[in-house]
């Protein structure tokens, strides 16, 4: 099983969800995470940089998404901002 994010945070995220997490660490394969971007062209690149800050705010509990994640967090809930939050010191 491969699973692709092109945000670091979040692959790695992932990766933790494959070993750990159930029903995903159960399954009998061979799962890997990778953090890459991922285009309809070859040999492009594109910025991104718009995409992480709506990521990071929304992870940071500002902009579009309001208090989710520090919601989540109280609940003691897993969640996609984990990572991000603990980086950011929020965790």
């Amino acid at each position: 099983v491969v699973g692709v994010d092109a945000f670091e945070d979040f692959a790695l995220d992932l990766q933790y969800r494959f070993d750990h997490v159930a029903p995903y660490s159960a399954l009998p394969a061979i799962k890997h995470a990778f953090a890459l971007g991922i285009s309809t062209k070859d040999n492009s690149s594109t910025y991104m940089d718009g995409l992480a800050k709506m990521h990071i705010s929304c992870c940071m509990d500002n902009g579009w998404c309001g208090a989710m994640h520090r919601n989540y967090d109280r609940r003691g809930s897993d969640h996609l901002c984990k990572i991000v939050r603990m980086r950011l010191g929020l965790l």
